[in-house]
């Protein structure tokens, strides 16, 4: 179990580890979770997973179990995190999604999306919202609606449903 642990959060690892008392004191941080955040160590943490975390100062419970916050930027850099309250403390998770973007972005390329499409494909990966993409590209939402529509054509069916569900939750 310990060499599983260190795979994942050790100099080598991919995920971001960072434990916070109550307080939001740092106790712990790995090389990874300092990269986003600074040496935060025994500080009252307020950068990086903590401008996103919610917690309610008046009833500070409401906080507890588990939050997730996917494609969100911290130091320009996309990332997924889960932070998980105990009561006692607050664990985060930080996993920097910019290979795995990468990847799935080479999946669409041989899929005959228009340049268009391939750019709205970009937006959804990263986690824009409709009304985001339609800003960005000075388009109407019907126009989006029918890239969009161009889009899932073009797509094997296997993965039609996983790219649809990405975009209306986006």
């Amino acid at each position: 179990m310990e060499s599983v642990l260190k795979k994942l959060f050790g100099p080598a690892g991919k995920i971001g580890l960072c434990v916070k008392d109550a307080r939001r004191k740092v106790v712990y941080q790995n090389d990874i979770s300092k990269e986003f955040c600074g040496d935060q160590f025994s500080v009252a943490c307020k950068k990086g997973c903590m401008e996103f975390y919610v917690c309610n100062e008046a009833c500070p419970s409401r906080a507890e179990g588990a939050q997730l916050y996917a494609n969100k930027t911290i130091k320009d850099k996309y990332v997924d995190m889960v932070l998980l309250n105990d009561g006692e403390n607050i664990i985060t998770l930080v996993y920097p999604v910019t290979d795995k973007h990468s990847r799935e972005l080479e999946y669409f390329k041989d899929k005959g999306l228009s340049k268009r499409e391939y750019e709205i494909v970009e937006m959804v990966v990263r986690g824009m919202t409709n009304s985001e993409i339609v800003k960005n590209l000075t388009i109407s939402k019907a126009t989006l609606k029918t890239h969009l529509n161009n889009i899932y054509k073009k797509l094997p069916a296997e993965s039609r449903l996983g790219f649809r569900r990405r975009a209306m939750l986006s």
